[in-house]
């Protein structure tokens, strides 16, 4: 079965640890075929509003000094993980046409401007109530991102569960909104775009995913793409195996991998 991550973050992502390098040659210790680098580029900045233009420079430093590896088995690819970008769309668009970039994970880490741009890694989740209040208003946003359509995978769909439910506590699901999970979902399907699977920061959120999966496959999704979201060396590789069998259980046959922002089916 294939080991294939498309979310990882090296040093040059605020929350990074170490160099690509040091990242591809952990991936190939632990038999990854393929791996693609996306760092964070957030479109906006909390209650400061919009971000400058990325600028590439330090990033195409670290991917070549990663490529430069010899003999090494894994095939690292070139890409990026953009935050709100619908919100941003000129400065999305600037950091896009970035030569080479084989994929582009469009994420919601941020609150709209409704809800002053939060944050939810720095929210405090005390009641469904509120859970509920912040989980609308990021189906907004990944609405308004998919209709945006410049990414190719929509990262990590259950996203604020990772803080109302499992950091906080809260009881709490996606279940209450299926019916704007499915039409996101059939846009994402009609677009010919992926959904992501997030392997290690979500390994609690597995049911969750699950769920999603089977909501793609009845609105006629067909790309779904593994990542573990590490940050680390020492979280690469976790929860790979398992999120390939949930897609197989959800009648899946293959994962895809982004080459030059093209869908390419890899068999499970």
């Amino acid at each position: 079965m294939p080991l294939i991550d498309t979310h990882l973050h090296s040093l040059i992502s605020y929350d990074g640890k170490d160099h690509r390098a040091d990242l591809a040659r952990t991936a190939a210790q632990l038999g990854i075929q393929a791996l693609c680098f996306t760092d964070h580029y957030e479109l906006v900045q909390d209650k400061a509003g919009l971000s400058a233009p990325w600028d590439w420079t330090e990033t195409r430093k670290e991917h070549q000094a990663a490529l430069a590896l010899k003999d090494l088995p894994v095939e690292l690819l070139y890409g990026i993980e953009i935050g709100n970008a619908h919100e941003n769309p000129e400065c999305a668009r600037l950091a896009l046409s970035e030569p080479g970039l084989d994929f582009a994970i469009g994420s919601i880490h941020f609150a709209t401007p409704k809800l002053n741009r939060e944050d939810h890694y720095f929210v405090s989740f005390t009641s469904a109530q509120q859970c509920r209040l912040y989980l609308d208003d990021y189906l907004t946003a990944i609405e308004e991102m998919v209709l945006w359509d410049g990414y190719d995978s929509v990262g990590h769909i259950p996203y604020p569960l990772r803080y109302m439910r499992e950091r906080d506590g809260v009881e709490i699901g996606l279940t209450d909104f299926e019916d704007r999970l499915r039409y996101i979902l059939s846009m994402v399907a009609k677009n010919g775009k992926a959904i992501e699977v997030n392997s290690c920061r979500s390994q609690n959120l597995m049911a969750e995913y699950g769920w999603l999966l089977g909501l793609f496959r009845e609105e006629g999704g067909e790309y779904v793409t593994v990542g573990t979201d590490s940050h680390c060396c020492a979280h690469m590789g976790k929860g790979l195996a398992e999120s390939n069998a949930l897609l197989e259980a959800n009648g899946f046959r293959y994962l895809t991998l982004f080459r030059r922002r093209k869908p390419c089916p890899i068999k499970l």
